[in-house]
């Protein structure tokens, strides 16, 4: 089987995944108020601030570790130069 002719069934068996998978979910979706709507959204938001704080945890951490590491080997850099050994 020719390279482009395999491309093309490869193509096509992942739209049809791809088309099978938004049919059934679709398929799934009901009819909702707007009132429901404003709770999705606004839980939405607070899942966005959540993974927002998260975010800047982990940031803040990593700035932490590599102020530490600097400073580590600032000391080592004036330790090698002044001659003193530990």
């Amino acid at each position: 089987m020719p390279a482009a002719q395999e491309t093309r069934t490869d193509l096509r068996v992942l739209a049809d995944v791809v088309f099978g998978c938004l049919v059934g979910v679709l398929a799934c979706v009901q009819r909702v108020t707007v009132g429901q709507v404003r709770v999705m959204s606004c839980l939405l938001v607070i899942a966005g601030f959540v993974v927002r704080g998260g975010f800047a945890m982990v940031l803040g951490c990593v700035f932490v570790v590599f102020g530490r590491a600097l400073m580590v080997l600032r000391a080592s850099m004036i330790t090698r130069h002044s001659g003193s050994s530990w």
